[in-house]
């Protein structure tokens, strides 16, 4: 589902987004987002579900990373890969019995999706496209966001949407609360001092050296 739209009936209804599948029901029961995919709230909203913070996939993925960088780790890039996205998928076992992954569907979805050691850049975009889906499937979306800052991936295409209070860009960073202004005023000033463009949803951190 393409992003930027919502559902006033305006010029940036959902409906009139290039592409769109339709909806599913009728009359009152009719749902515009029927054909679009999304979370089975019987899997993702449950009281006892597990909370992911660093995982087994997020650190091998970490590990292929940094040997593509050429640091000191033990293991070639591709291994590390290999271990991140296959960790990924069987993590999502801890959801659901419903969201079990055969192993052989593993496999071959690794087979068709080797790592592409081709330049640096095609690797980092690979490795961390699949850290976002590994974050964003675990609905670990702070640390999705954050790594994709730090990254640079994957590509996200910015919406404009009308009204925003950013100029139409991703936001960089969370603007920090009334209450820290409040009191804790010395400090405060002291660290909006040391970011470029002062406490707004644009200013990067020191270590959002993304795209």
């Amino acid at each position: 589902m393409p992003n930027g739209y919502d559902l006033l009936g305006g010029a940036t209804d959902i409906s009139k987004s290039p592409g769109y599948p339709g909806g599913t029901g009728t009359g009152a029961d009719f749902a515009p987002l029927g054909n679009y995919s999304r979370p089975r709230t019987s899997l993702y909203l449950k009281l006892g579900e597990p909370i992911f913070v660093l995982t087994y996939a997020e650190t091998e993925l970490l590990l292929a990373e940094a040997a593509i960088r050429g640091w000191n780790v033990s293991g070639s890039a591709q291994q590390h890969y290999t271990n991140g996205v296959s960790g990924a998928m069987q993590s999502l076992t801890q959801l659901d019995a419903q969201t079990v992954i055969n192993p052989a569907n593993i496999s071959d979805y690794l087979k068709n999706h080797a790592l592409d050691m081709s330049s640096v850049a095609n690797a980092l975009q690979m490795i961390n496209t699949q850290y976002w889906v590994a974050t964003g499937t675990n609905f670990n979306l702070i640390e999705n966001w954050f790594n994709w800052k730090r990254s640079g991936y994957p590509v996200l295409v910015p919406v404009n949407y009308p009204g925003n209070v950013t100029n139409g860009t991703i936001p960089r960073r969370m603007i920090y609360l009334s209450t820290e202004i409040l009191t804790n005023p010395v400090n405060y000033k002291a660290a909006v001092a040391h970011l470029a463009g002062g406490d707004a949803l644009t200013s990067r951190v020191w270590w959002d050296a993304g795209n």
